[in-house]
């Protein structure tokens, strides 16, 4: 009997190290720090909030950020795999 097998794109753990640069560019140039990097799957979430020009296979990134205060922020970003596209900022918001 046949067996049948998942088949998944093996995407890297976290970002790849041009876009953990562009990611802390960012962030240094803010005055924040960066505290953890976690991929985000959900393009549904930024799609309807009219970010309609984000592909269906960008790489979205939840950015944890502290600011010299000790306040955290939330940043949320985008890669687009071709082209030369530069890092998109897609939200920013103060994490509770």
């Amino acid at each position: 009997m046949p067996t049948l097998r998942k088949f998944q794109s093996a995407s890297p753990a976290g970002p790849e190290p041009s876009q953990r640069s562009a990611i802390e560019d960012y962030a240094s140039s803010k005055g924040l720090r960066v505290v953890e990097v976690i991929e985000s799957g959900n393009h549904w979430f930024y799609w309807l909030r009219g970010k309609l020009l984000l592909s269906n296979i960008a790489r979205i990134f939840v950015v944890d950020v502290e600011a010299i205060d000790g306040s955290r922020h939330r940043i949320h970003v985008a890669f687009e795999p071709w082209g030369n596209k530069p890092m998109q900022v897609l939200l920013e918001q103060r994490a509770l």
